[in-house]
């Protein structure tokens, strides 16, 4: 796993009060937009992203933005034309409705959104170590893992169930696998009329492994998760 510094834990702290940094979608009008490696149109065509591709837009350079993205299950970077993307924030916010000690309800009249969480089970879990230093965690169950600095996790994700009109939708297994510290309390929820597509995003940390992940559900089924860390 990739060492999470000090300036991700400032980064974090600055995204809850600053709306230059903010989870957005590519919206172009021809359906995709190239990423480049500088913030100049002559700069190294580096991947392209299709529309309703979820980014992180960072700070500006001229007409261009930095973003990190996800992508293959990497966390890759570079620069896009500054009117290719939406912010997720724009769209209708669905406000919390109630919160406990390990559950968020959020929801209008016909969605309700249910995040639960659980304590964190190590018995349940295999891990590896790194040969450094046999007390840091590299992988847990063979995959990479969010949430901490190379400490066993404390708590995790249980479920994600959505109710929309009277279909229950409950998020698959591998939505919420390896990410672990979850803040529900910093869950929010926007919702996307015109093209169906629910977003739930939360900002999670034990301190030093800071990470957001955002959901993305569309026309009620989920579609794919992103994780952005490491800035």
């Amino acid at each position: 796993m990739r060492k999470i510094n000090l300036y991700l834990i400032i980064l974090v702290s600055i995204f809850l009060t600053n709306k230059s940094f903010s989870q957005s979608i590519i919206n172009d009008k021809d359906g995709f937009v190239n990423v480049r490696k500088e913030a100049n149109k002559d700069s190294q065509l580096i991947d392209t992203l299709k529309n309703g591709h979820i980014i992180y837009d960072l700070e500006r350079e001229g007409n261009w933005v930095n973003i990190d993205y996800f992508k293959n299950n990497e966390s890759l970077s570079g620069y896009i034309y500054n009117d290719r993307f939406k912010r997720i924030e724009k769209f209708k916010e669905i406000k919390r409705k109630t919160i406990s000690a390990n559950e968020v309800v959020l929801g209008n009249d016909s969605i309700e959104i249910r995040v639960t969480e659980a304590k964190f089970e190590p018995k349940k879990h295999k891990f590896t170590y790194s040969k450094e230093n046999k007390k840091v965690i590299t992988l847990i169950d063979k995959k990479q893992y969010y949430g901490t600095d190379g400490e066993v996790p404390k708590t995790q994700y249980e479920e994600i169930k959505m109710k929309i009109k009277d279909k229950v939708i409950i998020l698959p297994k591998s939505a919420t696998e390896n990410l672990y510290e979850p803040s529900i309390n910093k869950i929010t929820v926007h919702y996307d009329e015109i093209n169906k597509t629910i977003y739930i995003d939360s900002i999670n940390s034990d301190g030093a492994g800071g990470y957001v992940v955002v959901w993305k559900i569309k026309k009620e089924k989920f579609e794919d998760r992103y994780i952005f860390y490491g800035f």
